[in-house]
């Protein structure tokens, strides 16, 4: 699983989604199931790895919103189902993804103001 070059996902993690997933019947099952959830870590990798949202950047708009809408459909998957560090890998992306567009950037002029009441 080092190829898959993951930066927020730990090892621990992986080894423990691939141990939760791999209780299927063949090796041909085995290995699709593991090509799933390879592809599903590097999507929670992905959305962990984002720390801004910008409203007025559309690109970043679509590709947070396609990166949520992709991982609640993931949700429902057997993998995800079957694991629970999966799952809850999976709803910890969307969270952190859903927190960053609740976000607001703090612009100059509202630290000052901030600032100002303080003093």
């Amino acid at each position: 699983m080092q190829e898959l070059g993951l930066k927020e996902v730990g090892s621990d993690t992986v080894n423990k989604v691939i141990e939760e997933t791999s209780s299927s019947s063949s090796e041909k099952e085995k290995q699709t199931n593991l090509d799933r959830v390879q592809q599903i870590l590097k999507k929670i990798d992905q959305a962990l790895s984002k720390q801004k949202y910008d409203a007025k950047d559309n690109k970043q708009v679509k590709q947070i919103q396609n990166l949520i809408e992709k991982l609640k459909g993931n949700q429902k998957e057997a993998n995800v189902v079957q694991s629970p560090t999966l799952n809850q890998q999976v709803e910890g992306a969307i969270k952190h993804l859903e927190e960053l567009k609740k976000q607001t950037a703090v612009t100059p002029k509202q630290l000052t103001e901030e600032d100002k009441r303080k003093s």
